[in-house]
């Protein structure tokens, strides 16, 4: 099972975090070192087949223990940050700017 924060654009949002199945991961993530995800990036089929099981998954901060991926929901805005649709390209953008 793997953890997905999601971060959308709203002014509430809450950032909430969902447990979900390798498979279903691997389907969402599909390159290996990608950890990176835009919902507007994801093909309808993909989504329609994992969008319920992982609403019904949202599992408490507290229980927790790594986060394995985001996934953005509009919000383009992030986009430029991870061209690579990975953690680290932000990182690295931060390491540069020091």
């Amino acid at each position: 099972m793997k953890n997905i924060q999601v971060i959308d654009s709203a002014e509430n949002a809450a950032f909430d975090v969902f447990e979900i199945s390798d498979e279903a991961f691997d389907q969402l993530f599909p390159r290996a070192d990608q950890d990176i995800q835009f919902a507007d990036e994801v093909d309808e089929e993909t989504w329609k087949n994992l969008a319920q099981s992982l609403w019904a998954n949202r599992i408490e901060k507290p229980e927790v223990h790594g986060i394995n991926g985001t996934l953005f929901f509009e919000n383009d805005a992030q986009k430029r940050w991870y061209p690579n649709r990975k953690d680290s390209d932000k990182t690295a953008l931060r390491a540069r700017a020091r």
